[in-house]
């Protein structure tokens, strides 16, 4: 009997760990689907900060906006690097940050575009947010910002870990944000480089930056996994 009662408790969990292992691979988002693509513009939905991790010098920008185009996409493998309609470079074509103060005095903060917006993994059981990363059109390496205050010059690169808020999501409000928090980006994160000899030590190469701030854009792609 007590041989019987064993024999069953180990089946029954085989067969419970084989119900949720195939649970999770039934969820699991290997595709996305991206409907309503084409060129949207995005506005400030919040201020926009860039801290250099290892000085704590910030600088902040209080307007933004940015003109991107999603394209649109069925069932297309991840990771994905988002093509514009009719394709062409880079899915951010225009992006900006104005009006940015600092601890170091005022300071202007200059994008390259265009940029590749990557979606890495589309998150939750119903798939309806993304999440990934923005870097320059010409790899990591190459710049995404360069930011000056007074005699104090230096540029940012790398990938921009990023989430985006589909409006299909149940109080999805179509969303932007670039946010180092994001735990599925697949991205590298941000550094800076090419500090000028006017900055005195107060940023230095290979210092690791963070970059947040969110756009509210309109019309909204909605990004889903099938």
């Amino acid at each position: 009997m007590r041989r019987h009662l064993i024999r069953t408790l180990l089946v029954c969990g085989a067969t419970t760990a084989a119900v949720v292992l195939g649970s999770s691979q039934v969820f699991a988002a290997n595709t996305v689907t991206i409907t309503f693509g084409g060129t949207f513009m995005g506005t400030r939905a919040s201020n926009y900060t860039l801290t250099d991790n290892n000085s704590g010098v910030r600088v902040t920008c209080t307007s933004g906006n940015l003109t991107a185009d999603f394209g649109a996409v069925a069932s297309a493998a991840l990771p994905y690097n988002i093509a514009k309609t009719g394709g062409g470079t880079g899915a951010l074509m225009a992006f900006g940050v104005g009006a940015c103060t600092s601890s170091l005095g005022t300071a202007t903060v200059t994008t390259s575009i265009p940029d590749d917006v990557v979606i890495n993994a589309v998150p939750g059981t119903f798939g309806f947010n993304a999440d990934g990363y923005i870097q320059n059109h010409a790899g990591a390496n190459a710049a995404i910002v360069t930011v000056s205050v007074l005699t104090c010059t230096f540029q940012v690169s790398g990938q921009a870990p990023f989430a985006y808020t589909s409006p299909a999501m149940p109080n999805g409000n179509g969303q932007l944000q670039v946010n180092p928090g994001v735990m599925d980006s697949g991205g590298t994160g941000l550094t800076i480089n090419n500090v000028s000899a006017g900055c005195f030590g107060m940023v230095s190469n290979g210092d690791s930056l963070n970059f947040a701030g969110a756009w509210a854009v309109n019309p909204a792609p909605t990004i889903t996994t099938p």
